[in-house]
């Protein structure tokens, strides 16, 4: 549903958004494996730039491998130095966010938007997202209650309105929000 995944308490400058993370290392000249939270893989071209650790770096290689990629940064070229990055989010400018087809989001354009049913009832704010591979599911957190995990699917969000903060969804049966 996305193209580039945004979290507000994670990037380095709040106006980066985050393209992959640190997970290891590989080999002894400073290839990182890296997990991808970004649909567009064009951000790793060889060439392209990226910030790590506040620090703008260029891609030397990118390679993409069934669990992520193989990526080896401009002055990272020792084991030691592409151990220090493990865990560290890879981002690029938000003035680079590349705009979603209508009717796609951005997830850092749903975190925190306000949910309700259609009855116009206030569930709750959308504070997760969870990517399950089949569809994502929306969590949003209730007062006083327990955590309403919705299916990003068509037929349950009615409709998504960024500008005015609102997604509308109809539950379907058996996720009574009432629990």
């Amino acid at each position: 549903m996305t193209s580039d995944w945004h979290h507000d308490s994670y990037p380095e400058e709040a106006d980066d958004i985050v393209i992959g993370v640190v997970r290891g290392v590989r080999g002894i000249q400073g290839e990182l494996r890296i997990e991808i939270t970004t649909d567009i893989l064009e951000r790793f071209q060889s060439g392209q730039f990226v910030t790590i650790m506040g620090e703008k770096r260029k891609i030397v290689k990118f390679i993409s491998t069934s669990k992520g990629g193989l990526l080896h940064l401009d002055g990272v070229v020792t084991r030691d130095m592409a151990e220090t990055l493990i865990g560290e989010m890879i981002c690029v400018p938000y003035s680079e966010a590349v705009m979603n087809p209508k009717g796609s989001y951005f997830h850092h354009q749903l975190i925190g938007i306000d949910v309700f049913n259609d009855c116009n009832e206030r569930l709750g704010v959308l504070t997760e997202i969870i990517l399950t591979g089949a569809n994502d599911v929306y969590v949003v957190t209730r007062a006083d209650k327990k955590d309403l995990l919705i299916p990003a699917v068509s037929n349950v969000i009615q409709n998504i309105d960024v500008s005015s903060n609102m997604m509308l969804v109809q539950i379907p049966e058996g996720l009574d929000p009432q629990f």
